[in-house]
């Protein structure tokens, strides 16, 4: 079973190499030299030197070159970066009744079984900008380029730190799970001699000439990353292209359509996969379980097999099982067969899973105020009756592509490691540890790196990254200038799928009407936040979502229609089970990762302890899912629920009513909610429970629906 799964992948994530080996500095010993920033000195005179590209050949067509000379015309996009189509998924017919989600998340929605599915085009908030013949947004609004995007990043990182905030790592690395769990866009591959798919190699300032390619060039008086190679030509951050769909907009325009290939439920596709074969590929077809390796931790495959793995032990981690013998409860019931018992603890781990993210993470992240007034948090009690299957729940490239990369700024500066009573004992840089899983190979390291999660506080959300990923994101080991920027390549990468200007979205959600000039934004933003954009972009029309979004101020206590749902009827849940799951917390899962015997943990996994706020218990204190409730007797089965002559197993939605949904309970009972939406069916009129549950005097009177 899987129920630990999400846990062990959140941990593999950080893939720490052994401290022998790596600079792992004492918490009393020497700390790491500090990374160089930019003087004020320098940023004065950013506008005439800070961007300079120097000679022809350093020029992009894609950036501003601030001394004002001619930039080359980039190639006309045609049909370079279209996807390939996605592979192995689900095309058998839809049944209504299915009690399990598909892997694809097919047939979730019965009216259009494609939505959510992968690559689907992911929707846009607003139209998307793009400049011809590239199909990327370049252009500022006084008609010149926009800034390059190490430009911006450079002048960001100048901004103070915001507020230290409650949320811990292990806040952060649930949400890059929750990113990874229903988006995933691809950038352009192409087959190497060997028959090998790599990514198209943009290192080179001169690849602009490749349709793939939009190198940013780094500027003569970067601090960080020397202008030059070594063989004397200028130096580039590379970046390469999205795949997308090239169409026509409502004007006839070409645009770019980015697909997500992941699908857009929260099903725990990075634990399970999001295409049958991946799926097929990972579980070990007996009782039910996903594959692990003889320590119980996830299957270890060949380093070759991954485009990115630098682990000095020869393989990288693929997705499998963390403790094969978690779910006992399920596996002693014998008379389930490997299907069964495999789709059974799936559908537990997902609404565990979506319990997590909107009962703990989200408000978290919203704050709780927010989070309640929108509806957003789980019930107390009962079934969620809200699906609406009109609704297309694909992703939106505004949030995959610029919001949701907000937790970028939250990632700490070290991976740390603690004692068990959350005392730091070493501590590794972030950038030693980017697809590196060579510590994994010493045994007894998840006890401290899940106690470094929980005790060590995130970063605040604000316009800072930190050195690791503002500079040696992916450096190559001996080389020290080999890193990339990942605020640059966010800003760059939100051009590449066209997204909007900043102030445009503020006057869609109706913060501002207008915006014309930056003292507009004063109330949004912290000065010195506002006056770096104010350096960065010539025009406050110009600003980049991600920078805009990033340099808004926090709401006070926040950090910034899935059919399958865990709460919906059709989830297949009785009314115990649901109960059962809705008790469980991330600590207690979290508890199951431990090898400590009855370890202490804080109660709110993604806060740092706090003896008044977030108290530390014992694991045994805390609940779990009594899978006694799932337990089935072959020989003196529940008797089921009938209907209208037809009999429903338990768990099973029984069609009672328009106005009623009903779930099949043990021992042959129902349990019934009323359902509002049901009063909008024409039958609606002439049903008894229709007319008593929506205010029908007569069947000719139309509804009024009760609050």
């Amino acid at each position: 079973m899987a129920l630990l799964q999400l846990v062990l992948v959140l941990c593999a994530w950080w893939r720490p190499s052994a401290p022998a080996a790596l600079p792992a500095h004492a918490i009393n010993g020497t700390s790491p030299a500090a990374s160089a920033t930019v003087s004020d000195s320098r940023v004065r005179q950013e506008r005439s030197v800070l961007t300079n590209y120097g000679g022809s050949v350093g020029l992009s067509p894609y950036f501003a070159d601030l001394q004002g000379r001619p930039s080359p015309t980039p190639p006309t996009l045609t049909t370079e970066l279209t996807p390939p189509p996605p592979k192995c998924m689900d095309e058998e017919t839809c049944n209504p009744l299915a009690r399990y989600r598909t892997i694809s998340g097919r047939c979730n929605n019965l009216q259009s079984p494609h939505h959510g599915t992968p690559g689907q085009a992911m929707h846009t908030l607003l139209p998307q900008r793009y400049d011809s013949p590239a199909v990327f947004r370049m252009r500022a609004v006084g008609g010149g380029l926009l800034p390059n995007p190490r430009h911006v990043s450079l002048l960001m990182s100048l901004a103070p730190e915001g507020a230290k905030v409650e949320g811990n790592s292990l806040f952060v690395q649930m949400g890059q799970f929750i990113d990874h769990d229903f988006s995933i866009t691809t950038t352009v591959r192409e087959m190497t001699p060997g028959g090998k798919s790599v990514e198209v190699d943009c290192t080179a300032c001169s690849s602009w000439y490749n349709p793939a390619c939009a190198p940013i060039p780094v500027p003569l008086n970067d601090p960080y990353q020397p202008p030059h190679l070594p063989t004397g030509e200028r130096r580039c951050l590379p970046m390469t292209r999205s795949v997308g769909y090239l169409v026509k907009d409502s004007q006839g325009r070409p645009v770019l359509s980015q697909p997500n290939f992941n699908t857009a439920f929260l099903d725990v596709s990075p634990v399970y996969g999001s295409n049958r074969c991946t799926a097929e590929d990972l579980r070990l077809h007996r009782d039910g379980m996903l594959e692990s390796d003889e320590n119980h931790l996830l299957t270890k495959r060949p380093a070759d097999d991954f485009p990115l793995c630098f682990t000095e032990a020869g393989y990288c981690l693929h997705s499998g099982d963390k403790r094969v013998n978690e779910n006992v409860g399920l596996t002693s019931i014998p008379h389930w067969s490997d299907e069964r018992l495999y789709q059974e603890a799936r559908r537990i781990n997902i609404a565990q899973f979506q319990n997590f993210v909107y009962g703990e993470y989200v408000p978290l992240l919203l704050g709780y105020h927010t989070a309640a007034k929108m509806q957003l948090m789980p019930n107390h009690e009962g079934y969620f009756l809200g699906y609406d299957p009109t609704i297309d729940p694909g992703v939106y490239n505004e949030f995959s592509t610029a919001a949701f990369r907000m937790g970028h700024s939250q990632v700490p500066k070290y991976i740390t490691f603690m004692n068990d009573k959350y005392e730091v004992t070493y501590h590794i840089p972030l950038h030693y540890a980017f697809f590196n899983n060579t510590m994994l190979a010493l045994g007894n390291v998840f006890d401290p790196l899940v106690r470094g999660l929980l005790g060590v506080s995130m970063r605040p959300t604000d316009l800072k990254l930190v050195d690791s990923l503002g500079n040696k994101l992916f450096m190559e080991k001996g080389d020290p200038h080999s890193g990339r920027d990942l605020f640059a390549l966010n800003v760059a990468r939100g051009r590449d799928h066209g997204l909007a200007p900043y102030v445009e979205y503020l006057k869609m959600c109706g913060v501002k009407e207008e915006v014309s000039s930056f003292a507009d934004l004063e109330s949004l933003m912290r000065p010195e936040s506002l006056a770096l954009l104010a350096r960065a972009y010539e025009d406050v029309r110009d600003i980049d979502l991600f920078s805009g979004g990033l340099a808004e101020v926090p709401l006070p206590g926040s950090l910034i229609g899935d059919r399958f749902w865990f709460e919906s009827p059709a989830a297949g849940f009785t009314h115990a089970q649901l109960q059962s799951i809705r008790r469980v917390t991330l600590a207690s899962v979290i508890c199951g990762v431990l090898d400590q015997r009855n370890p202490r943990i804080p109660v709110h996994a993604l806060q740092t302890p706090h003896p008044q706020s977030n108290p530390e218990r014992r694991c045994s204190e805390l609940l779990t899912v009594d899978l006694e409730l799932w337990r089935e007797t072959p020989h003196s089965p529940s008797p089921p629920c009938t209907h209208q002559g037809q009999s429903y197993q338990e768990g099973a939605l029984v069609p009672v009513s328009p106005c009623l949904a009903c779930v099949c309970q043990p021992g042959g009972k129902m349990r019934c909610q009323c359902d509002l939406s049901g009063c909008k069916q024409t039958q609606a009129a002439e049903d008894c429970y229709c007319r008593r549950i929506c205010g029908y005097s007569t069947p000719h009177l139309k509804p009024q629906y009760r609050q």
